[in-house]
């Protein structure tokens, strides 16, 4: 394949073809679009097997010079991205409320979760992704979420053939336990 390309001055070839809606130059070939730099990876090597994509050495997604190019999995690729820092994360994303240090101070709060989402404006399923350590999860070598505070109400052992009186809707746990439940409405006030 004949590729028109201009040369970076960190030695890049960058495929002159107008670039699609992710960034990378797109082409026709082997009766398919697709983007530019695979195509050529694809002329050079052979066929990719299912599941590989060509990830790009240099960060530049125009390049189509082949020894800037390699084979790899999609996790792969992302590990790249994550390590180079090309992945947005915490309070620079569009759609974070809290910012980094707001985050380390509820994770080592002592305060109930209900209290915490009312003051920082969130939800309380957010406090608690936060402070398990599933969100926010580059800021868990500063504050481990093992470390965090644990707030939540002492936890009892459940039995099967216990009988529990409930208000409201009993949780998963609790159905999970085998326990015979007797659910009560709450009086209204």
């Amino acid at each position: 394949m004949r590729l028109a390309y201009t040369v970076t001055p960190s030695g890049c070839h960058e495929a002159m073809k107008r670039p699609g809606n992710r960034g990378y130059p797109q082409v026709f070939s082997h009766g398919t679009m697709m983007n530019a730099h695979r195509a050529v990876w694809i002329d050079a090597h052979g066929p990719l097997a299912p599941g590989i994509v060509v990830r790009h050495k240099c960060d530049n997604k125009r390049c189509i010079r082949l020894d800037h190019l390699e084979p790899g999995t999609h996790a792969d690729n992302m590990r790249d991205a994550v390590e180079r820092g090309r992945v947005v994360r915490g309070e620079k994303t569009a759609s974070a409320r809290l910012t980094a240090a707001q985050v380390l101070e509820i994770r080592k709060s002592t305060e109930r979760q209900v209290a915490l989402a009312a003051r920082y404006g969130v939800n309380q399923a957010t406090i608690s992704l936060l402070r398990s350590g599933r969100t926010w999860s580059h800021l868990n070598s500063l504050v481990p979420p093992a470390q965090a505070a644990n707030t939540g109400r002492p936890r009892t052992a459940l039995r099967s053939g216990v009988t529990i009186t409930h208000v409201g809707r009993p949780s998963p746990r609790v159905l999970a336990a085998g326990v015979r439940v007797v659910v009560r409405k709450e009086k209204a006030r």
